[in-house]
């Protein structure tokens, strides 16, 4: 009422037709329920509203939903979308408050999440005064009689306005508390009070189940503070089916972890003593069931929609056996987000491409791809070159990673990757051996050259002198066979 008595533009859209629980004698219940809307909307002034007729309780989070929702704020370029709070009881409605907030962040305009409270009060962080309205509002809930017949709304509504007063100065009769976010603070991070309790345990889209690959998200665990969050942001992807796979790699004293991850089912593999990251890595791949396989760091997050687009970029390059995601984004411990590039090397061949942002075909799981398990760092190298073997090109497109490190820096894993003549074989052709910046990923890389039964040759300091040995250590590579590591981390 405030936005029409401002001259505001005003669209309101009924998303369910209300249908539920209609009595036996009440003939089209859902046409009852557009009239009162209708009716209300005459007092409300802000003309006739659009009706969705979506089935009542029987809203699905998921990317249909979200889309739909995103259309509507686009078509009319919102700036203030209204929309049912997190915490409410009522399932449609918790459903609609999780499409509409990912709607928003995915918006790249301006624009702010305003969330209402209906059966449950929520955190406000606004408090509209509408003592001169409240008289117009009971006339408009008035025309909810199917509704008044079941509980007396009108009643605890007004309560609510009531007690929204609480704070302010005596003369306000009324009031309502609103939780008003900008679309920036949603893409930056998951709001912790949107994932407490079981606010994420909400109905997904089903449609035909049985066409619908499974996709399992391995996560290797060290207990660490952030799995929570890490495990919420699988609980509000909108992807339909998945399961999440939560590997123990500390040992002992894990924290127990629950059944289910918001909709989708959860699987904690124990482990009687301490897993290195790399066998942590491959005893998630032992155990995962999916038909798709995609790993996340217990201190990363993904987006809502990320495994949505990730299948749908798999089934664009059937035949690869693996595709990696075009726009990714990854929080660091400090909250904040760094963008980056891949560099890449030959066509196909990425110098640089997260883990986190590729989803497998589980053939090369089932082809015995895996990871360094004497490696106690997210070393990769050996599960890229497996899986190059097997993989007709990956195309990174503009992936952006950021990588949780103590103290909030970013840091960037780089794919260790060994030219034909000093690898163990076999290797994919053309590959090029990239820069390792972690003293244990060199380690990692001498292990593998060692196993291959080649020699190593440690240069001296950078510098001149070193370029003259490091030229002439290829060449000698190139004609024995042998292998080199630089000082820098770099081999030929």
């Amino acid at each position: 009422m405030r936005h029409v008595s401002n001259g505001d533009p005003v669209r309101v859209v009924i998303v369910t037709d209300g249908a539920y629980g209609a009595p036996a004698e009440s003939g089209d219940y859902a046409q009852t329920r557009r009239r009162e809307s209708t009716r209300a909307a005459a007092i409300l002034g802000y003309g006739a509203p659009e009706f969705w007729n979506l089935p009542d309780r029987g809203l699905e989070y998921g990317e249909r939903l979200i889309q739909r929702v995103l259309t509507a704020m686009e078509d009319h370029a919102a700036e203030l979308v209204y929309a049912p709070s997190w915490w409410e009881v009522h399932p449609d409605h918790r459903v609609l408050a999780l499409a509409a907030t990912e709607a928003v962040r995915r918006c790249t305009r301006p624009l702010r999440l305003a969330m209402y409270e209906v059966g449950v009060p929520l955190q406000p962080n606004a408090l509209l005064d509408i003592t001169d309205l409240a008289e117009r509002k009971a006339s408009a809930v008035a025309c909810f009689s199917s509704q008044l017949a079941q509980q007396d709304y009108d009643e605890q509504i007004a309560s609510l306005n009531r007690f929204r007063t609480y704070t302010l100065p005596r003369t306000v009769r009324a009031a309502e508390g609103y939780l008003v976010l900008a679309a920036e603070e949603l893409r930056n991070r998951i709001p912790r009070m949107m994932t407490q309790k079981d606010r994420l345990a909400v109905r997904g889209e089903t449609g035909d189940t049985a066409a619908t690959p499974l996709v399992s998200v391995i996560i290797p665990s060290m207990d660490g503070p952030r799995l929570k969050e890490a495990l919420d942001s699988v609980a509000l992807q909108t992807y339909p089916r998945i399961e999440a796979v939560v590997i123990d790699a500390k040992g002992e004293g894990h924290t127990p972890l629950p059944r289910w991850c918001g909709r989708f089912p959860l699987r904690f593999i124990p482990s009687d003593i301490s897993l290195s990251r790399g066998r942590a890595a491959d005893v998630g791949l032992e155990h995962a069931e999916g038909d798709y396989l995609v790993f996340l760091g217990e201190d990363d997050v993904f987006q809502p929609g990320d495994v949505a687009s990730l299948v749908a970029e798999a089934a664009r390059k059937q035949g690869t056996g693996l595709c990696s995601h075009a726009d990714r984004r990854m929080t660091v411990f400090s909250g904040g987000v760094v963008d980056g590039s891949p560099r890449t090397g030959k066509p196909g061949k990425p110098a640089f491409l997260p883990l986190h942002a590729v989803l497998f075909d589980r053939s090369l799981a089932e082809l015995r791809c895996r990871f360094d398990g004497d490696a106690n760092v997210p070393e990769d190298g050996d599960f890229w070159d497996q899986a190059m073997q097997h993989v007709a090109s990956i195309h990174p497109g503009a992936c952006r990673h950021g990588h949780g490190l103590p103290g909030g820096e970013a840091g960037r894993h780089t794919i260790v990757r060994l030219p034909p003549w000093t690898s163990p074989a076999p290797l994919p052709p053309g590959a090029s051996l990239a820069r390792t910046p972690h003293p244990t990923e060199r380690d990692s890389l001498r292990r593998r050259i060692q196993r291959a039964g080649r020699r190593i040759y440690e240069t001296p300091p950078r510098g001149l002198t070193d370029a003259l040995v490091r030229t002439a250590y290829r060449i000698w590579a190139r004609l024995s066979s042998d292998s080199m590591i630089t000082n820098d981390g770099k081999g030929t």
